[in-house]
């Protein structure tokens, strides 16, 4: 009776950890297939927004497309443009991204760089022929949208000097 119930409860504790291990297998195939790493691979636009330029040349390598924008018509150009990433903006204008490319509001990255106060990025769109007086999908022009913005507390210290750059810069 004693070597009976010792054989049936070592096959029931080996039944429990095959099904443990096939849980853990199973569980295992369903991260890998999900993509469950823990944190999440960085896209075109969040590694040029984060100046990541590393990180861009691998996208790229693996096919990532330089213009194509997401749902708001932000192009990868455009989030380096907001957030100052000149070394990302450079790279993405070397391999082809458009210095005009408008996004759902008809916004370049100039007028996203000039809005966000990036005085470099401004300087370095303009650099690469840049449009310098852009008008949106409503009619404004960056500099009156940039004027507006001042005039309700939301300008910022270097408008003075995006501005005269961009009214000198050649038509």
């Amino acid at each position: 009776m004693i070597a009976q119930t010792s054989t049936a409860l070592s096959r029931k504790c080996a039944t429990r950890a095959l099904l443990s291990r096939r849980h853990l297998s199973l569980l295992a195939v369903v991260l890998m297939a999900f993509g469950c790493r823990g944190v999440p691979a960085p896209d075109l636009q969040t590694a040029a927004e984060h100046n990541d330029v590393e990180a861009m040349k691998s996208l790229i390598s693996k096919g990532a497309a330089i213009g194509v924008p997401d749902k708001l018509g932000y192009t990868p150009l455009h989030a380096a443009s907001i957030s100052g990433s000149d070394n990302a903006a450079e790279y993405l204008i070397a391999n082809g991204a458009s210095v005009d490319a408008p996004d759902g509001l008809g916004h370049s990255p100039l007028w996203a760089a000039a809005i966000n106060g990036n005085e470099s990025t401004v300087q370095l769109l303009l650099k690469h022929g840049a449009k310098p007086r852009p008008v949106s999908n409503a009619g404004v022009t960056l500099i009156q949208e940039m004027d507006n913005l001042q005039q309700v507390g939301r300008g910022k210290p270097s408008y003075t000097a995006i501005k005269s750059m961009l009214e000198s810069a050649p038509k």
